[in-house]
């Protein structure tokens, strides 16, 4: 299993609006060129179970997961149901701050082939990291400051 966190300042945006922008799943296809498609299911008011297909190394990897919303809060938790990968669990987090809000992406996460995973884990990671970039960068523009 291997770790990734992301932290990010979003200028002049609320932990509200940026709660909404990024529970706003069905956007983010159109916001990033590594996402192929997103398959949304709304499960509650507050679950979610979406489908991924995203870019990965000349093919595609495609994932089913588990996303509990919880503005109040200010996260947004993921779980793997089944998928390309072994492990993908993780959360978003949202916190007010001065003249705007934080953001902090994390995930635990595994390919799955332990005979390659030394060589795969980091691909995989700067893919995740490059995806939530993508993300952050297409939801929030020149207000996103990398921390």
């Amino acid at each position: 299993m291997r770790t990734t966190e992301m932290n990010a300042r979003l200028n002049g945006v609320g932990a509200g609006e940026a709660f909404d922008r990024l529970s706003d799943f069905a956007s983010y296809a159109e916001l990033a060129p590594s996402i192929r498609s997103i398959e949304i299911e709304q499960v509650s008011d507050t679950v979610l179970q979406t489908t991924w297909n995203v870019n990965f190394r000349g093919g595609t990897m495609r994932w089913t997961e588990e996303d509990v919303l919880d503005r109040e809060a200010g996260t947004i938790t993921f779980k793997l149901v089944k998928g390309s990968l072994k492990q993908f669990d993780g959360a978003w987090e949202i916190s007010e701050a001065d003249g705007g809000c934080d953001v902090r992406f994390t995930c635990d996460f595994a390919v799955g082939m332990p005979a390659v995973a030394s060589l795969l884990d980091p691909l995989a990671e700067r893919a995740i990291r490059d995806n939530i970039k993508e993300i952050l960068q297409g939801l929030f523009g020149p207000a996103y400051e990398p921390r």
